[in-house]
């Protein structure tokens, strides 16, 4: 770790003041590098960039000192500070940025990770046993969930931190201890106890985003470890990060509608707009597909004036479906249908059919989506469980690896038009082909990152596709750990991709962070 020292000189804009008289103030930087890779040892100069104002300074022997002066904000009160190394020839070799920031004429404190851009790095922070005051031993997890946290609509910072919750320990036993990721010191932080210990569950952020700082917590199973799931849980758990007092961190949604409904382990979500999120299918108690749905989002109470987060099941008790498949090991992606936002169901355990399937959230129903034959040859897709799938920035939906009805790993993707079920096949689209990886969507590229290999071996890499087509833009970037069935969260006020739990080479339960750095 370096620190270093910016010296910020401005004003903060505010009713009657006119000039900034001379205030001054002092913004102290940790710059936290990766274990045995840091960036500024190969590097000639640092450059920091603080919205339209750019200095650079000479780095040698990896360490350097700079400073970056401000005579006035200028309308420039909210911003990030980014840091980067930069090698001979002008190239970063190394960036990381604050999360956004006021600009005042006051000290403070900052901590930026330097990764290496388009590239993941590892982190000396794990997950720790709560329950142990001294020498906490690592605890490892997988079959967990996380968020990253949100404002409120229209707030200027797009995150506020990735909560990690439940999962399953090395013993088989469900976890109730949450951990914060902190983008402002780049650290773990106890997030409390849940009041379900739950694996498998679904976690999104702020289902009511007119409050922001919230996350909804359902579904899921509890084991005691050592034997089957003892437990679904049929009600939710809302985290709110405002809560003053860290006990009170968990507790039961305002709203909460799905009283009785049959719980579900591993379902999936999409989501359909900031108020409203899908979730759907997973198993029943006895390990079978289901075909239920549920909503979480903005629930009108008895009055139909007042709304807040809560659950909702689709459709009310007493009924069958909705969805037209029991679906498990599926992928639901959000879409925007002719009626509106929507999400495309695909695949799932054995020959579900139809193979794909459309939610319309406008009309809270479900249709079957006929895909036509591949434009490259061949017959319509059958369905394939636990592979990928991302949108695409045309609207259209990238799936990706999985394995199909006879346990054999598709060597193609396929890109669907949800709209008119046109499919395009992209063969050979991985190097090693992978189940139980994940997508995310980096700005102008999609990164799968980990999973099962055929020999159901942990994978150490990742692969980067383009987001606008799905085809290849570079070779593939090693992982410091191998990882499948981990959780992959973007926070997009530092660029930063985080790698969290799964199971690593071992088969055995993850403890530590890796972090991707956007390019």
């Amino acid at each position: 770790m370096k620190r270093l020292a910016s010296a910020l000189f401005g004003c903060l804009l505010s009713a009657g003041l006119f000039a900034c008289g001379g205030q001054k103030g002092t913004l102290s930087v940790n710059i936290v590098t990766p274990p045995g890779d840091d960036p500024f040892a190969a590097a000639t100069q640092v450059r920091m960039t603080l919205g339209d104002k750019i200095v650079t300074s000479p780095v040698s022997g990896g360490k350097f000192d700079a400073s970056l002066q401000i005579d006035s904000p200028g309308g420039m009160d909210i911003a990030a500070l980014i840091v980067e190394a930069l090698d001979g020839s002008g190239q970063a070799i190394g960036r990381g940025r604050t999360p956004s920031f006021t600009v005042q004429a006051m000290d403070g404190s900052a901590t930026v990770y330097v990764g290496r851009p388009g590239r993941v790095t590892a982190t000396d922070q794990l997950m720790t046993d709560q329950s142990v005051t001294t020498q906490s031993p690592p605890q490892g997890r997988r079959d967990l969930s996380g968020a990253v946290l949100r404002g409120p609509k229209g707030s200027a910072n797009p995150g506020l931190g990735t909560l990690i919750v439940g999962g399953l320990d090395g013993s088989g036993k469900s976890l109730a201890d949450s951990w914060f990721f902190d983008p402002a010191s780049q650290k773990f932080v106890g997030g409390g106890k849940s009041l379900k210990a739950r694996h498998g569950a679904v976690t999104v952020p702020s289902a009511d985003a007119s409050i922001g700082e919230q996350v909804l917590i359902w579904g899921g199973a509890v084991a005691l470890g050592g034997g089957g799931d003892t437990e679904q849980p049929t009600t939710a758990e809302l985290f709110d990060l405002s809560a003053t007092d860290p006990s009170r961190l968990f507790g039961a949604p305002v709203m909460d509608a799905d009283a009785g409904a049959p719980g579900a382990l591993a379902p999936v979500v999409a989501e359909l707009d900031e108020d409203n999120f899908l979730v759907c299918g997973g198993t029943d108690a006895g390990g079978l597909p289901q075909s239920q749905a549920v909503l979480l989002g903005r629930i009108a109470d008895s009055t139909g004036n007042t709304t807040h987060g809560g659950v909702q099941r689709l459709p009310p008790m007493g009924m069958t479906g909705p969805m037209l498949a029991p679906r498990s090991g599926h992928s639901a992606t959000h879409v925007t249908l002719a009626e509106g936002p929507g999400a495309l169901l695909f695949g799932g355990v054995g020959p579900a059919q139809p193979v794909a399937e459309v939610f319309v959230a406008a009309t809270k129903t479900f249709r079957k989506l006929d895909l036509g034959p591949v434009t490259m040859g061949g017959p319509a897709p059958s369905s394939r469980k636990g592979h990928v799938a991302a949108a695409l920035s045309d609207g259209r939906v990238l799936i990706a690896g999985g394995v199909d009805a006879t346990q054999q790993f598709p060597t193609d993707a396929l890109i669907i038009d949800s709209r008119s079920g046109a499919v395009q096949a992209l063969p050979a689209f991985f190097t090693t082909p992978r189940q139980a990886a994940t997508a995310s969507v980096v700005g102008p590229e999609i990164v799968i990152c980990g999973g099962l290999d055929k020999d159901q071996k942990a994978i150490a890499n990742c692969e980067i596709f383009s987001a606008q087509n799905g085809t290849r833009t570079r070779d593939p970037v090693p992982l410091p750990t191998p990882r499948a069935g981990h959780i992959a969260l973007y926070q997009a006020n530092t660029q930063q991709l985080l790698l969290v739990g799964g199971i690593g080479s071992d088969m055995q339960p993850l403890a530590s962070l890796d972090i991707y750095t956007a390019p």
